[in-house]
């Protein structure tokens, strides 16, 4: 064999050898399983007997998520062998609507999803359920430009005018602006007040009915030691006396309202 051809099929020899190892495959990765991640909401309404929870699926892990809810009990850290509820599946936020609830009982709940892999659960949060025995006394009221309100103090501890205010001025003296028609009514952008009906006798039936301007002035239209209720003071009255379906009823006087006279 020459010199020549002898170098050659080293060579060749070479490449071969390079090119059987780059043709190897690559192990795949194995695939990691995992339970779903979900979060417990907040709570929107408590009541007597009911409550409003929230909760979110916001990965559903490696499989899809077949249920998820909430899971209640008396007792902490609740799973779905207690009180449950579901709502729907896979990821995203949910409501429920828990009912049947004890007065006055402390809960615990958790959001959970569930999938192939196994079942998760949020944070535990608690909260308690009204005492449905409501109860009142009479206030010590408050005279105020010249007329008498009386009030009425609930077993929560508000302590609320038991009428609709009729005062003309806010609490420095100033005057509080009135007799606008339709228009400009609609268009004012200061403090003004009305009388239903536009009838002067309908001021000492339902008192007057002031704009969000008047209502959210400094000055404040209530006498000294009174304010214009909170969105969340209304809130605690009305959880207080049932929740939304029944507080309204609870709130009217025994006369006036006809059929609609439910719970007064």
């Amino acid at each position: 064999m020459s010199q020549i051809t002898l170098t050659r099929f080293i060579c060749f020899s070479f490449y071969f050898t390079l090119f059987s190892f780059s043709s190897c495959k690559k192990e795949e990765e194995p695939t990691v399983k995992t339970a779903p991640t979900v979060v417990t909401g907040e709570l929107l309404n408590v009541t007597f007997n009911s409550a409003i929870a929230t909760g979110e699926v916001t990965n559903e892990g490696s499989a899809v998520v077949t249920e998820r809810g909430i899971s209640w009990g008396v007792a902490p850290n609740p799973t779905t062998s207690n009180s449950k509820l579901s709502s729907g599946s896979g990821a995203g936020a949910y409501i429920v609507t828990l009912v049947g609830l004890l007065p006055n009982t402390t809960y615990y709940i958790r959001a959970y999803a569930i999938n192939s892999e196994g079942t998760s659960y949020g944070m535990q949060q608690s909260f308690t359920t009204y005492n449905n025995a409501i109860s009142s006394s009479p206030g010590a009221g408050v005279t105020y430009n010249g007329y008498a309100y009386g009030s009425v103090v609930l077993g929560n501890g508000q302590e609320w005018m038991t009428e609709n205010l009729q005062t003309a001025t806010y609490q420095n003296g100033d005057l509080i602006q009135s007799g606008l028609d339709d228009g400009a009514w609609l268009s004012a952008t200061t403090g003004a007040y009305s009388i239903y009906n536009d009838d002067d006798a309908n001021n000492l039936i339902y008192g007057k009915l002031y704009n969000w301007y008047a209502v959210s002035d400094p000055r404040n239209v209530c006498p000294t030691g009174w304010h214009v209720p909170t969105n969340n003071e209304w809130t605690t009255l009305t959880n207080y006396l049932g929740g939304e379906s029944v507080a309204g009823g609870k709130m009217k006087d025994t006369i006036g309202w006809g059929g609609e006279n439910i719970e007064a």
